[in-house]
């Protein structure tokens, strides 16, 4: 018998309230039982600040582009237990209509995938 270890995923449906950069939002997070709170989420797996040319202008873009992609909207958003970064931000990956916020922002080159 295999016995494969997973990490525990956690869904939450949540309400982006700011758009921190192009990586990092607070959000209203329904933690169900009719509680709920403002946690920081950053996007898992999405770096906007690892430009090297024009690195400003991009990190500006890419805030904008996720701003208007998620600012005031219903989300549901995937973390894992003991997946917050070093900043104390909890990584998530956000789904916005069916959407994967994350592979988004890379796919359309707004953010860079993000390497250790």
């Amino acid at each position: 018998m295999v016995v494969i270890k997973t990490k525990i995923m956690y869904h939450y449906s949540a309400y982006i309230k700011e758009v921190y950069d192009g990586d990092t939002v607070k959000a209203i997070v329904d933690l169900g039982f009719a509680r709920y709170e403002e946690i920081t989420l950053q996007l898992y797996g999405v770096n906007a600040s690892q430009f090297e040319e024009d690195a400003f202008l991009r990190r500006t873009e890419a805030k904008e582009v996720l701003r208007d992609l998620i600012l005031n909207q219903e989300v549901e958003v995937y973390t894992f237990k003991g997946s917050q970064s070093k900043f104390g931000a909890y990584q998530a990956t956000v789904i916005m209509d069916g959407l994967d916020v994350n592979q988004w922002m890379v796919q359309n080159k707004v953010a860079r995938q993000y390497s250790a």
